[in-house]
């Protein structure tokens, strides 16, 4: 299986895999996942559909996805699971971005941190 991955649910930017998120992007595969029944964990996305958690290896991929929503931590502001739609496919994966990529897409973001 290759890598895979989704956009933040709440700012639509990749969430990326821990071989792609370093340097200034690390913070990009840095998540909260909220669940439908209203539990929340945090941890690191793998690129292959598992967050490394406080709680343990969430298997995402196993889930529905209309029971769980994804969101990069450094967005998150504490609003539950009900204020974001399902989580949209990352056209690239996670992973398959150069530096130049990367700095177009987060260059707002970095500009606020």
């Amino acid at each position: 299986m290759g890598f895979f991955s989704w956009e933040c649910a709440k700012t639509r930017l990749p969430i990326l895999n821990e071989y792609t998120a370093i340097g200034n992007y690390a913070f990009a595969n840095r998540v909260v996942v909220l669940f439908k029944d209203g539990g929340i964990a945090k941890g690191n996305y793998d690129g292959y559909g598992r967050v490394r958690s406080e709680l343990g290896v969430i298997e995402l991929v196993e889930m529905n996805e209309k029971d769980w929503r994804m969101v990069i931590e450094r967005f998150y502001e504490g609003e539950p699971w009900s204020a974001f739609k399902v989580n949209h496919n990352d056209p690239g994966q996670g992973h398959f971005y150069d530096e130049d990529d990367l700095h177009e897409i987060f260059e707002l973001v970095m500009i606020d941190a």
